[in-house]
């Protein structure tokens, strides 16, 4: 499962990494995204829905651990 690490990343640079990722990705594949802002995590699940795949995430502390798949 590859690991995408958006942290410390100014927005719009963890969408565009992910998005980037996502359009390349096979059906069932799933990524594995970090990143230390909510307002990524938003952004970032605004453009999977947006792209057909769900999100999961798991807070860790002030971190986030995201899982992206297809829908």
């Amino acid at each position: 499962m590859p690991t995408i690490d958006v942290r410390g990343l100014a927005c719009p640079e963890p969408v565009l990494q992910v998005r980037r990722i996502l359009e390349n990705l096979e059906p069932e594949e799933v990524i594995e995204v970090l990143a230390d802002s909510g307002t990524a995590c938003e952004n970032i699940t605004r453009i999977a829905k947006t792209l057909g795949f769900t999100t999961e995430i798991q807070p860790a502390g002030e971190e986030y651990r995201m899982m992206i798949k297809k829908a």
